[in-house]
C-alpha cells in the first residue's frame, strides 16, 4: 500500500533553523529522506514491522519566503517529482497564499484602524480644547472682575462670582475625569458603576449643564414618552449624551 501518513498527534514545534526543516528553508526546495529521522515534531508514528517512512517535507512560501516547512510521512520511497510530492507541495502553496492573504488582511485592518484613531484623537482634542476654553474663560472674568481696583462689588455679589468660578472648577474637574476615563478605557481598567436611572433626569440634568452660546445649538428636551429608566453608568452616560 502506498500513500501518505500525515503525523496529527500533538508535538512540540520543530525548529526551522535546524535538522531536515533547516534543510528545506535553506534550499527552498522540496526533500525526501529515505529512512525518516526521529524527529520530536514527527510525534509518536507507527512505523509497522519495523519498517522505516519516508519523510517528504516542502517549503511554505510567500513571496519567495519560507514561512514554514509542511512535512508527510511515507511508507514507500518516493521520487521528487513523483505525484505525492507534487500533491504536497501544492497544498504548502495554498497554505502559504492563505497565510499571506491573512496578512495582508491584517495589515490592511491595522492600517484603517491606526487612521480611524488618530482622527478621532484629533476630534478629542478639538472637543477638549472647546469644553476647556469655556470655563476656563468664566473663571478668568470672574478672577479678574473681583481684582478689579476701580469697582467696588457688594457681597452678594461677590459670591455670585465665587460661585461661578466653584462650578466652572467643578466643570474642570470633571473634563479631567472623562480624560481619565479615557485612559481607563484604552487600557481595559474601566469599571462600570451600573444602578437604575431616570434617564429623563439625566437628559435635564444634561441640557441645563451646557451653555447653548458655547455649543451654538438649541437642544430640545421632548418629554412627551414619558418616565424612563435604565440600568447604566450614570457619569459614563452622561458623558456619552454630553
Amino acid at each position: 500500500e502506498t500513500g501518505l501518513v500525515l503525523s496529527g498527534d500533538p508535538a512540540p514545534p520543530a525548529r526551522l533553523d535546524a535538522g531536515p526543516a533547516g534543510e528545506v528553508v535553506r534550499s527552498g526546495h522540496s526533500i525526501v529522506l529515505n529512512p525518516a529521522p526521529e524527529l520530536p515534531c514527527l510525534g509518536e508514528i507507527d512505523r509497522p514491522g519495523g519498517a522505516g517512512l519516508v519523510f517528504l517535507g516542502v517549503p511554505i512560501k510567500a513571496r519567495d519566503r519560507v514561512l514554514g516547512v509542511l512535512g508527510a510521512l511515507g511508507r514507500d520511497a518516493h521520487d521528487p517529482n513523483s505525484p505525492e510530492v507534487q500533491l504536497l507541495t501544492a497544498i504548502a502553496h495554498q497554505v502559504g497564499v492563505a497565510v499571506e492573504n491573512a496578512r495582508l488582511v491584517e495589515a490592511a485592518s491595522r492600517g484603517r484602524i491606526l487612521q480611524e484613531v488618530d482622527h478621532l484623537r484629533s476630534e478629542l482634542i478639538a472637543n477638549v480644547s472647546h469644553e476647556l476654553r469655556t470655563p476656563l474663560g468664566l473663571i478668568k472674568l470672574s478672577c479678574t472682575s473681583l481684582l478689579a481696583e476701580d469697582v467696588q462689588f457688594d457681597l452678594e455679589t461677590r459670591r455670585e462670582f465665587l460661585r461661578g468660578i466653584d462650578k466652572e472648577t467643578a466643570r474642570l474637574e470633571m473634563i479631567v475625569d472623562h480624560l481619565l476615563d479615557l485612559s481607563r478605557i484604552e487600557s481595559g481598567h474601566l469599571r462600570l458603576h451600573k444602578r437604575p436611572v431616570p434617564v429623563d433626569e439625566l437628559v435635564a440634568q444634561v441640557i441645563a449643564s451646557m451653555d447653548p452660546q458655547a455649543i451654538r445649538h438649541q437642544l430640545v428636551h421632548d418629554r412627551s414618552c414619558g418616565p424612563l429608566t435604565a440600568v447604566v453608568d450614570p457619569k459614563q452616560m452622561e458623558q456619552v449624551l454630553r
